[in-house]
Parts: C-alpha cells; sequence; structure tokens
C-alpha cells in the first residue's frame, strides 16, 4: 500500500518514511506541495500525509488542489502539524474534508493508530463523502482568511515578544562586557525590561538575589518605600517572590491575593509575574518580579520569554560573580601582599606601638570596620583588650569575654583561642553565640565578625585578632583562609618583637663593654707605639756615643791599644751596630703604627734604586761568593714612592735573601711590569701599565707554607735551626709590609722548601689620586655602600638621623670629571662626611653622619662653595634617613627619583 508523505523538513520526513516501511507502507516522500500533486496525479496513493505549513504551497492549499481534481479527490487526507493546533485551523481541515488533524510531535504507537483507524474506515467505506469543489471552495474562501489572519496576528505577536527577548539578551550581553558591579548590571537590566510596551506590563519591578535562605533585594524600580525595608531580606518560601524561589517555577498573580505577606499602607490592585532565576543545571540564583495590571490574562508567551531572559541573566549573573570573586580575592592578595610586606619591614620607634600598628594596618588593608587585639591575662580567664584601631573605645569599654566558663567564653573570641582555629559569626544579630554582646554590636552597626587565634609553639595559644565588619556574611570562607595568613605573621611579627627586644638589650649592654674594652686597647696600643717610639729615641742618643768612642778608640786617638783590647773594642762597635738596627727598626715600625711616619713622595727610577740597594749588600755577597743580577722590563714608568723608604724595602729583602742564601748561590732583583695592551686599532694609544712589581728572588732553604703566613707580624722569626744562626730582629718583614702598604701596594711571598723564595712588592705607578682620594674622604663604591650600613646601624641604635647627597652640576650633567671633583675637596672634607663615585651613573653620592639641626643645610652651602670656587657649578639632590628609607637601596632609589624629577 502506498503513502504520500509531504513535509518540508528532510530529517521529519526521512522519519516518517522509515518509519511507514518498517510498517508494510510503500512510502513516497517530497518536500513541497507542488511536489506532491504532481506525485499524486503520476500515480495516486492510498493515503496522504501532509504538514501544513511549507513554502510554495502549504497543506490547506494542497487539499484544495486535490479537491479540484476528480481521481485525487477521494484519497484519505490527514493532516500532521505543529503550528495550526488551534479550533479554528481544526474546523478549516474537517472542512476540506482531512480525515484526521494530528498535532507535532507525537509518538509513532499513537500516530500509527490513527493512520490505522483511516486505513480501517476506508476499507469499510465510513469515511465521510468528499466535499466538492465548489463547496471547498467556499469553505475555504470563509475559513482560510481567517484561519491566516489568526495565524499572522499570533506570528507578529510571537515575533514581537521573541525580538523584545532577543533586545534584552543582546543588552545582557552588552553588559556582561562593560566593567560594571552586579547590582549596576541587574539595575540596567530591570530598567530596560520594564521599557518595553509587554502585555499588561506596569513599570516596576525588583530582581533578588540569593543569599543563603533569604533573597537580597538588590535592583528596584518604581517600589513604594515600605517595600524597600520589608523585602530587603526576605526569607525563601515568604510572599510571591520567596515561593518562586522555593519552587524555582514561575509565579503568576492577578491580583494582591492570600499569597502577598507584604502589605502596606495605599497599596493599589496590582498582579505579578515572579520568575526564578537559575542556571542549566537547575541551581538557583534569585528571582526577578514584574508588575502587571489587575486582573490580566496569564500569557504563556509572555512566559516562557521572561524564562528565557532569567536564564540569559543567570548566565551573565555567574560571569559577574566570577569577576568580582576573581577581582575580589586578587585585590585581596594584593592587599595581604602589601600589608604582610609593611608589618615584617615594620621598625618600632617606640616601645608598646607595634600592637597599635598590626589593628591599624588589618583595618586599612581590608577595609573593616573594628579590629582588636586580645590578650588571655596570666589567671587564665578573661582576654584583655591590648590595642584596637576604629570606632573601639565605643565597642571595647566595659567588653567581658572569657575562654573559660560561661556565655562569656562562647562567642567567637572564646571559641577561636580555645580550639586555636579560626570562628566568625555571619549575623551578630541573630546568631545565638554571638547574643551577649549583640546590643553592644548593633549600636555600632557591626553584622559580621570573626576571630583568629595568636598561636605559637613556644606560648601557646595566648589571644585571639578579632576583626569586625558592618556587612552580613562579610568572612567568607576565602576571606577567612586569607585573614588567617595575616594573623600567622602578626604571631611571627610579635615574637621577633619579643626576641628582638631581649637581643637589643643584650646587644646595647655587650656594645658598650666592647667599645669600652676596644677605646682601653687602643689606648694601649697608641701608649705602646708612643712608648717604644720615645724610648727607642731616648736609646739611640747614647748608643751613638758609645759607638762614636769607641771608633776612635779603634782609629788609636785615645793611644796605642793592645791586641786584646781592640778585639773587645771590636766586638762592642759590632754589638752597637746590631743594637742601632734594632732600634732603628723599633723606631720606624713604632712611627707607622702611631701614624707619625709621614711618606715624601716623587717620581723614582727603579732600576736605579736597585743598583744603588745592591752596592749596599755587595762587599757582604762579595765574602760569600753570592752572585748579584738584575732584569728589567724595558722602558719602565717612574713611579711615585717615597724614594727613601723604598730602598729601606728593598735593601731589608736583599740584605734577608743574601742572609739566607748559602755560600756561592744567586741573589736575583727582577722589576717588569704587565704585558702591553695591544691596539684595537691603528693609530689607538696604548695605555700605561697601573703597577710595578719588584721581585727579589734567592736560592735559600725556602720558607714552610704554615711558616709563610707569619713572616710580615713584627718580632717573628721563624723557629728553624738556620734562623736561629741568623742574626735578626724579626722586625724587618714587619715594617717592610707597612711602608709598602702606604704606598697603596702589597707584599707577598712565594716560596717552597729546598728551593729557594720570592719575596714581591707590587706598587701602584701613580700614587696621587690615591692620596688625594684618602684626604678628601673618598671611597671605593663597594667600601661606602658598606660604611652606608654601618651608619645606619649606628643611627638606629641611637635613633640618629643622617643625610645622603647626590651631587648635580649645573643642567642636570652629572659630574663625570671626578679627578676635578676629588681635587676641589682634597683635604676639605670632614672626619664625618664621606663620599664616593657610582660607576653607572658616574655621579657622586655624600653621606653625612652625626648632624644636628640645620647643620646639613650649612653642610650643603659650604660643599657648594668649595666646589664653584675649583669651577663646578653644582647643586645636591638630598634623602634622609629614616624618613626617605631605612636601607641603602632605598635610599638611593628615592635620591635617583628626585635627580629624574629635577632634570
Amino acid at each position: 500500500m502506498k503513502v504520500l508523505l509531504v513535509d518540508d523538513e528532510d530529517i521529519l520526513r526521512e522519519m516518517l518514511s522509515r518509519l511507514f516501511k518498517e510498517k508494510g507502507f510503500e512510502a513516497v516522500a517530497v518536500g513541497s506541495g507542488a511536489e506532491a500533486l504532481e506525485a499524486a496525479r503520476r500515480e495516486p496513493p492510498a493515503i496522504i500525509v501532509s504538514d501544513i505549513v511549507m513554502p510554495d504551497m502549504d497543506g490547506f492549499q494542497l487539499r484544495r488542489a486535490m479537491l479540484a481534481d476528480e481521481r485525487l479527490a477521494g484519497i484519505p487526507f490527514v493532516f500532521y502539524t505543529g503550528k495550526f493546533v488551534d479550533d479554528q485551523s481544526r474546523q478549516l481541515g474537517e472542512a476540506l474534508g482531512a480525515v484526521r488533524f494530528i498535532c507535532k510531535p507525537a509518538n509513532s504507537a499513537a500516530f500509527f493508530a490513527e493512520v490505522e483507524e483511516v486505513l480501517a474506515d476506508c476499507r469499510h467505506d465510513r469515511l465521510p463523502a468528499p466535499v466538492t469543489n465548489g463547496e471547498a471552495c467556499d469553505l475555504f474562501s470563509e475559513h482560510y482568511q481567517a484561519v491566516l489572519r489568526d495565524r499572522v496576528i499570533k506570528a507578529t505577536r510571537e515575533l514581537e515578544i521573541a525580538n523584545k527577548t532577543q533586545e534584552i539578551i543582546n543588552r545582557l550581553l552588552q553588559l556582561a562586557l562593560v566593567d560594571l558591579s552586579l547590582p549596576e548590571v541587574l539595575d540596567s537590566l530591570l530598567a530596560h525590561i520594564i521599557s518595553f510596551p509587554w502585555y499588561d506590563l506596569l513599570p516596576k519591578g525588583a530582581i533578588f538575589l540569593k543569599e543563603g535562605e533569604h533573597l537580597r533585594l538588590t535592583a528596584h524600580r518604581g517600589l513604594h518605600e515600605s517595600l524597600l525595608t520589608q523585602c530587603g531580606r526576605l526569607p525563601l518560601g515568604h510572599c510571591l517572590c520567596g515561593r518562586a524561589a522555593a519552587t524555582g517555577e514561575v509565579v503568576f498573580a492577578d491580583q494582591v491575593d492570600e499569597r502577598h505577606d507584604v502589605h502596606y499602607s495605599g497599596i493599589l490592585p496590582h498582579g505579578h509575574y515572579c520568575v526564578p532565576i537559575k542556571t542549566s543545571a537547575g541551581r538557583l540564583l534569585g528571582v526577578f518580579t514584574l508588575y502587571i495590571r489587575a486582573g490580566a490574562i496569564r500569557r504563556r508567551e509572555m512566559e516562557d520569554s521572561l524564562m528565557t531572559v532569567a536564564s540569559s541573566a543567570a548566565a551573565i549573573i555567574l560571569r559577574k560573580k566570577a569577576e568580582n570573586a576573581l577581582k575580589r580575592q586578587r585585590d585581596e592578595l594584593s592587599r595581604l601582599s602589601n600589608a604582610t610586606y609593611l608589618l615584617l619591614h615594620y621598625r618600632q620607634e617606640r616601645e608598646g606601638e607595634l600592637p597599635g600598628f598590626v589593628c591599624r594596618l588589618a583595618k586599612d588593608s581590608f577595609a573593616l570596620a573594628l579590629v582588636w587585639l586580645g590578650m588571655v591575662d596570666d589567671q587564665g580567664g578573661a582576654v584583655v583588650p591590648v590595642a584596637d584601631c576604629g570606632s573601639g573605645q565605643a565597642y571595647l569599654e566595659g567588653l567581658e569575654i572569657r575562654v573559660d566558663e560561661g556565655a562569656a567564653a562562647g562567642g567567637p573570641t572564646g571559641t577561636a583561642i580555645r580550639t586555636i582555629r579560626p570562628v566568625s559569626c555571619h549575623d551578630t544579630q541573630h546568631e545565638q553565640a554571638f547574643q551577649p554582646w549583640r546590643e553592644r554590636a548593633a549600636r555600632q552597626g557591626y553584622l559580621s565578625s570573626l576571630a583568629l587565634p595568636l598561636n605559637s609553639e613556644s606560648k601557646g595559644c595566648y589571644g585571639a585578632l578579632n576583626l569586625y565588619s558592618r556587612e552580613r556574611d562579610f568572612f567568607t570562607p576565602e576571606r577567612v583562609q586569607l585573614l588567617a595568613a595575616y594573623a600567622n605573621h602578626v604571631v611571627a611579627v610579635l615574637e621577633n618583637d619579643h626576641l628582638i627586644s631581649s637581643l637589643e638589650d643584650k646587644v646595647r649592654l655587650r656594645t658598650t663593654e666592647l667599645l669600652a674594652a676596644k677605646e682601653m686597647a687602643e689606648a694601649a696600643d697608641r701608649a705602646k707605639s708612643s712608648f717604644l717610639a720615645n724610648m727607642s729615641h731616648e736609646l739611640r742618643t747614647p748608643l751613638n756615643s758609645i759607638l762614636g768612642f769607641a771608633d776612635l778608640m779603634l782609629q788609636g786617638l785615645s793611644g796605642d791599644l793592645a791586641p786584646e783590647q781592640r778585639e773587645y773594642l771590636t766586638d762592642i762597635m759590632e754589638s752597637g751596630k746590631h743594637l742601632l738596627s734594632l732600634v732603628n727598626d723599633i723606631l720606624d715600625l713604632s712611627k707607622v703604627e702611631a701614624g707619625m711616619m709621614k711618606l715624601d713622595f716623587g717620581e723614582v727610577d727603579l732600576e736605579e734604586l736597585a743598583s744603588r740597594s745592591l752596592f749596599m749588600i755587595r762587599e757582604k755577597a762579595l765574602r760569600h761568593g753570592i752572585r748579584l743580577t738584575t732584569e728589567a722590563t724595558p722602558d719602565l714608568p717612574l713611579v711615585d714612592a717615597d724614594e727613601r723608604r723604598l730602598r729601606q724595602v728593598l735593601v731589608n729583602l736583599l740584605s734577608n735573601a743574601v742572609k739566607f742564601t748559602p755560600d756561592g748561590g744567586e741573589v736575583r732583583v727582577v722589576i717588569s711590569t704587565p704585558p702591553a695592551v695591544q691596539e684595537t686599532k691603528a693609530g689607538a694609544a696604548r695605555p700605561g701599565p697601573e703597577h710595578v712589581t719588584i721581585s727579589v728572588a734567592d736560592t735559600g732553604p725556602g720558607i714552610a707554607p704554615e711558616d709563610q703566613a707569619r713572616l710580615f707580624h713584627p718580632f717573628v722569626q721563624l723557629d728553624s735551626s738556620l734562623t736561629k744562626e741568623m742574626e735578626g730582629t724579626g722586625l724587618g718583614l714587619a715594617l717592610c709590609k707597612r711602608i709598602v702598604d702606604q704606598h697603596r701596594g702589597r707584599i707577598m711571598v712565594s716560596s717552597e722548601l729546598g728551593c729557594g723564595s720570592v719575596f714581591s712588592v707590587i706598587l701602584p705607578v701613580r700614587q696621587a689620586a690615591s692620596d688625594q682620594q684618602l684626604s678628601s674622604g673618598f671611597l671605593p663604591w663597594p667600601v661606602f655602600l658598606q660604611h652606608i650600613d654601618r651608619v645606619m646601624s649606628f643611627s638606629r641604635r641611637l635613633n640618629a638621623p643622617f643625610r645622603l647627597l647626590r651631587l648635580e652640576t649645573a643642567g642636570g650633567v652629572k659630574a663625570n670629571d671626578w679627578q676635578q671633583v676629588v681635587n676641589a675637596l682634597a683635604g676639605k672634607i670632614r672626619s664625618h662626611e664621606s663620599y664616593s663615585r657610582h660607576g653607572g651613573d658616574g655621579a657622586f653620592y655624600f653621606l653625612l653622619s652625626g648632624e644636628t639641626g640645620s647643620q646639613p643645610d650649612a653642610i650643603v652651602a659650604r660643599l657648594t662653595e668649595i666646589l664653584a670656587e675649583a669651577g663646578i657649578v653644582a647643586g645636591f639632590v638630598q634623602a634622609s634617613y629614616p624618613t626617605d628609607g631605612r636601607a641603602a637601596g632605598e635610599l638611593l632609589d628615592a635620591i635617583r627619583r628626585r635627580a629624574l624629577e629635577r632634570d
């Protein structure tokens, strides 16, 4: 049996075709009325099943065309539609001779039951007689136009609602992309909804968001003032809005009925659509309610549209809540980071100020109404406030909180200390645990609170940090976790402060003792050096007399001497000379240590100096068959040095080398400079060497490694059989080191047992700059930074300020000619002033310590005048400790920022 299926939807057409074939029918499926008419005329089917809404020829028109054809008029015709389901459409279908009117969607069993009935009626000739073409024309003209008119009206209304709905959704999407808070988004959405000319809609409405078991009024338009108070926080299930939230279904009311729990004087007749705002997973987020005129009809299409808007609003609310939560979390984490930094870098200026700082920092950082710090008293019962910030006096006066027993121990603070965990109160006016302090909190407007225990390993839980907000449910789990981290830092800082205070007392006492011991040691050392210098001077006078008279007697000026007398006088001369050498060494060393030895710098030819020094020990070397040789790098530069003192060093080293070299050995003097710097391009000047090395090498027994470190200490002679055989004072090398140090040089030894020794003196070629730098207070940059840290540590202990200056020349150009500045300041910098030049920016930085009153300005004026006399027009940018920073880096950053602003 053949069935003709007509539907413009491919999927539905294929599905019907497959179902009919499974039932044993021969199914022919087409997609339009014109195709169906052509197929039926080509080979009439046993039954026709047709949709109504199709593009070129709808189902009504197809049936009318078939009635006009005698071959097709009697074929059973079934309408299968999802649009034309109203009674008027059914009447038109029956008037056109349709045997059935089936509505989409229908399950296959019910659908085929209807088809089987049609076929059974057809077999038993029970179908109604087909209408004639003329009757069909009249019926079609009369009913079809009415049906189409109603459909157009209905479709227009649906399209209008759909357009309104889409416009609202588009508005929502726009609001989601704008940086607005969630209440601002909902307010704009509500204004947009009630501005549309919906059926029976009044320009009033509200949107509620769910908070726990309540709805909170978040946005409203046109509401009576009484409702703002009564509906500000509605329990779920209360009034129409609460019922919509509790059931998750739309609540409709065409008048103020018994379900309206909220009333006020002068209420006007009205109705409501209360629509739950739910996510796709069914989670309730809130409710929006619209006002309609009293007696309005419930319209399904409007209700469906409002539910679509509510579904879109749910997505936006979720997104905004996520954005707000992320933004709030990021902001609070940033505030926690800043608060932690300030807390850990807090410097206590007055005793007892840290607890107050902790409270102020928490209140300002986390937007709290009140913060107070409570400590458990010695008896372990009462919690005593020790610091607060906010309206603490009004709240804390007479406050009783305990940790041991009674109602006063059952609140957040007592519970937190007992259980050692954070305890929050989300609503101080309704939670039973907060009942003893409810009225007190209400007067200050504190609606939620949080107590954080202060617990340490050493003392246990000894108190709590108590926080209050004027918002209910302010202390969310995320905020509690964040604030607990702050409380942990508070515990660490409080303990560190206690330890540091104790340690500072001990350090202060120990420092005083060490300073006193240092002053005593320095005084003793100065007295020793002065005593040795004075005694050495006093010893030389009689010793010179002894040597002089002995010499006269040996020359025979006092008469002839017996051989035995001459032998005794010779021993006196040798011993006297040795004693004079010892006295001279002691005198020179004492002068150096007492700061009394002054160097007379001048240009020195090292080759000539070496020749003269070798001449002085040549006779002794010849007596022992020791070869003396010299070697020098070509074109040696002249060096800035004290020639007499440098010759003293070289003669001492040569004397030691000859003394410890066995007969027939060799002593070699080598004078060298570093390898020359190669030219990088034609015509480039070669920079001269910065250092010269004088080495004295011998072929003596060598020096053990463990003895080399002691060589340059005064009064030290190595414990060996060889040194014991050799005369010496143990002062020569110590004196050499002091003299070389005064030349800004270094002296070192390289030796191996059995292989001889090499003593090397490394001297800078130029001394003038270094001398001028030292005399002007100039320090190398790393030393200058260390000096700042030392001054800062000293100032912190004494609570004394100091200044850091940056030199700026005219026009903001940095002082790059550093030698000119050093020359200008040579000898004019005072003891509490020092300065350095930073290689990175080329600027000079001055450190002024020990200043008081208006002295810094006077110092700046004096330095400016000194530089002006040298032709340097300069100004200074200043930073002050501790105002501008508490570390060297902070002070330098502050002064550089000011320099940039000045430029």
